[in-house]
């Protein structure tokens, strides 16, 4: 199953201030998850004083991305679900370059610069696991807030979402490591189910 594509997406303009440098505008579109029904947010979630980003935590979903005047493109993501999203759109839209510089972490790019390795390749590699990742985010729809999600912090501002109990059944991807970095929520990496098969960091042949 290949990931749906989306409508064409609606620009909605942001009104600036007359004294803003440069005009930016609101990339508007539907998430996927976005009429999700039945779930609940029934807890807050212990995050660390320091890495709370209100109140982009509470921005519409449909306002997370910002295209500047030189047409490039910043993504903001204040909580998991918003991280989910912009993973979800960028495979869907095939955008390779965005994701790798807007929703790849810093510190895993690092790590595949270390290896001699574009860190753009990571897009590739999670393109060929779409419907794993797919199956892991109807399980935690709502990410850290979604109820009974395991919620760990695994040092250096990096904190783990796994899916736990039933929604866990049949999941090749049970887990997904964010960090922190500039005010925003990126991915570390994806977690496979015990014994199962590992999410590659280059693509398979």
């Amino acid at each position: 199953m290949r990931l749906p594509r989306f409508p064409s997406l609606l620009l909605a303009v942001c009104c600036a201030a007359a004294s803003c440098a440069r005009e930016e505008k609101l990339v508007r579109y539907k998430p996927w998850f976005a009429g999700l029904e039945g779930a609940q947010i029934n807890r807050q979630v212990a995050i660390p004083s320091n890495l709370r980003s209100d109140p982009g935590a509470g921005m519409p979903e449909d306002s997370l991305r910002v295209q500047h005047e030189d047409k490039s493109v910043s993504l903001i993501a204040k909580t998991g679900r918003q991280l989910m999203i912009h993973i979800y759109t960028t495979l869907a839209e095939n955008e390779r370059d965005l994701f790798t510089k807007e929703v790849l972490s810093e510190s895993t790019r690092a790590e595949y610069r270390a290896q001699g390795l574009d860190p753009s390749v990571a897009f590739d590699a999670l393109l060929a696991r779409e419907d794993d990742i797919i199956d892991f985010f109807n399980a935690v729809p709502y990410a850290e807030n979604t109820p009974g999600v395991f919620w760990q912090p695994q040092g250096a501002r990096t904190f783990r979402i796994e899916a736990v109990g039933l929604p866990r059944t049949n999941l090749k991807i049970v887990a997904m490591d964010m960090t922190m970095e500039q005010g925003n929520w990126k991915l570390r990496w994806f977690t496979p189910a015990p014994g199962g098969k590992p999410v590659a960091a280059v693509p398979e042949r």
